[in-house]
């Protein structure tokens, strides 16, 4: 008896169509693998530029909106005095008055003769646009500075806090206003200064956008020690700030908003100079709100994407307030706020 046991396989028209298949199984699932990709890539970016300009723009206004604070001084019709640490006349401590100085007359740290710029602004032509600055520590060209002088929060009373040498101090009676440099005890602080003065922190801070290896940064200048060049000046604040411009809410009919908001080459030198009103009918023209514009950008790029977008950069119109299209890999965001300025306001 002879048995058979034949097997069979598949034929090669059965194995073709078996392949066919698996491809086109493998290239779904690689098309579903490869979208998803590009979708936590694109959700990733979009959270990183909302959390990035949302940060940038926290910080810019807790500080900016306190700009001008000056204790009880409410009017720009002062006296000034400017100490060094060992108590004598700021001549004996570098000059801090003329450091950091920026555009016009009175605009450095400290200050030193007639109405004292607290606020003041303008867009980068060149780095060096600032002695603080050099072209190799500078801010990126065609990106706005804004630079503010306030006192902070609380009062200051202790001499721990007077023999501080990194500090600086604003002390004023409502009449006067004293600036001094902390020193070894009490010796910082003016021996002639009596109980009717009251003592601050005193801050100048310049904000500006900067890049380092391809990669731009909002960045903030303050002062301490002697200037603000010196160590631990330069704060790195948030990386993808690519851009950033102001506009000024400029007020001249004396009440507490802005009759309209303008770049920093519209606003007159008196407005800057937070010069006294002439007659007691006038009204004094001072900066009550800004406007911030923040063009975010991502830090790495994305090479499944082009950028050929045209970004609205503030509320002028014309070409200098549009940027764009940079025809890169780049994911980027305009945001904006509004910050009123409380304690300019007063002023009047």
């Amino acid at each position: 008896m002879i048995s058979s046991n034949s097997k069979s396989g598949f034929s090669l028209v059965e194995l073709m169509i078996a392949m066919v298949i698996s491809l086109i199984l493998t290239l779904g699932l690689f098309t579903m693998f490869r979208m998803s990709s590009t979708n936590v890539t694109t959700t990733a970016h979009f959270n990183e530029l909302q959390e990035n300009g949302r940060i940038a723009l926290t910080l810019m206004e807790r500080d900016i909106s306190q700009a001008g604070f000056m204790g009880y001084v409410t009017t720009g019709d002062i006296s000034y005095r400017v100490f060094g640490s060992d108590g004598e006349p700021l001549a004996a401590d570098n000059n801090v008055e003329s450091d950091c100085i920026g555009e016009g007359l009175n605009n450095g740290s400290l200050p030193d003769v007639g109405p004292y710029r607290t606020i003041w602004g303008t867009t980068v032509a060149a780095r060096a646009m600032m002695n603080c600055f050099t072209d190799g520590n500078g801010p990126d060209l065609n990106t706005d500075v804004l630079q503010i002088k306030r006192a902070i929060g609380r009062q200051v009373n202790g001499v721990l806090d007077f023999a501080n040498q990194n500090r600086h101090f604003f002390s004023t009676n409502g009449a006067e206003a004293v600036f001094y440099r902390g020193g070894n005890g009490n010796l910082g602080r003016p021996a002639d200064l009596d109980n009717s003065y009251r003592d601050w922190d005193f801050a100048h801070h310049v904000y500006y956008i900067r890049s380092d290896n391809g990669v731009p940064s909002l960045r903030r200048r303050v002062l301490v020690n002697n200037n603000m060049d010196a160590r631990g000046s330069q704060h790195h604040l948030v990386e993808g700030i690519e851009n950033m411009r102001f506009l000024y809410g400029v007020d001249t009919a004396g009440g507490i908003e802005p009759e309209a908001f303008v770049p920093a080459t519209s606003v007159p030198n008196a407005v800057w100079d937070n010069e006294p009103k002439l007659d007691v009918s006038d009204s004094q023209q001072k900066v009550v709100a800004i406007k911030v514009f923040l063009l975010v950008r991502t830090v790495e790029e994305d090479p499944s994407y082009k950028n050929d977008i045209r970004y609205n950069f503030g509320d002028l119109k014309g070409d200098d307030n549009a940027l764009g299209p940079f025809n890169d890999g780049f994911r980027r965001k305009v945001l904006s706020t509004t910050i009123a300025l409380d304690n300019v306001s007063v002023i009047d």
